[in-house]
């Protein structure tokens, strides 16, 4: 028992002492165990990934990146619409504020 707790230990200090890198699963698979594979990029794991799909899942997760740039692109336009409105519906009502304030000046002036 305390040989298996000396073993474990002695594997997440190894673990430990690896340099971070990317986890390829299909190594992984092959060897049967869970280390990474200093030999894989993140990049090219993906890109291969990419070669593998069927013309259909390209235009699909292809449409799927478009359709988020485009919804992207839309809020953005009606947050900078809703702050213009805003500034103007403050304008406004500095005019009116003044234009109240005008009336109620001549008002006095009347009586």
């Amino acid at each position: 028992m305390l040989n298996s707790f000396s073993k474990i230990n002695e594997w997440r200090q190894q673990m430990a002492a690896q340099p971070k890198e990317y986890f390829d699963i299909e190594t992984a698979a092959k060897k049967d165990s869970y280390l990474i594979d200093t030999e894989t990029l993140a990049p090219e794991v993906l890109a291969s990934k990419f070669k593998k799909f069927s013309g259909v899942e390209k235009v699909f997760y292809l449409t799927m990146v478009v359709a988020a740039l485009v919804l992207a692109v839309g809020l953005l336009y009606v947050k900078t619409k809703t702050l213009e409105v805003q500034g103007n519906t403050m304008d406004l009502r500095t005019k009116i504020s003044q234009e109240t304030t005008r009336k109620s000046e001549y008002d006095q002036q009347i009586l």
